[in-house]
């Protein structure tokens, strides 16, 4: 999925999809691909960080929605 940039502020109040789909109207700029990543890659590290921590019990799994090329 291709995310469109600042999505809470240009979109309050729409999912990401709804967001996305309404920067495809409005010819909004995106987030990269790797950035996204990069994003979950750094929530997955604070949940790992919380379980040394016994601030949680265990990690759950990170499921990544079947994200759908925008850009086509």
């Amino acid at each position: 999925m291709c995310v469109p940039k600042f999505a809470t502020r240009r979109y309050p109040g729409l999912t990401l999809l709804e967001a996305a789909d309404r920067a495809d109207e409005d010819g909004g700029e995106r987030i990269a691909p790797t950035t996204v990543n990069t994003y979950f890659q750094n929530l997955a590290a604070v949940f790992n960080w919380a379980v040394g921590e016994e601030l949680v019990d265990r990690n759950l799994p990170i499921i990544r929605p079947a994200f759908r090329d925008l850009t086509a």
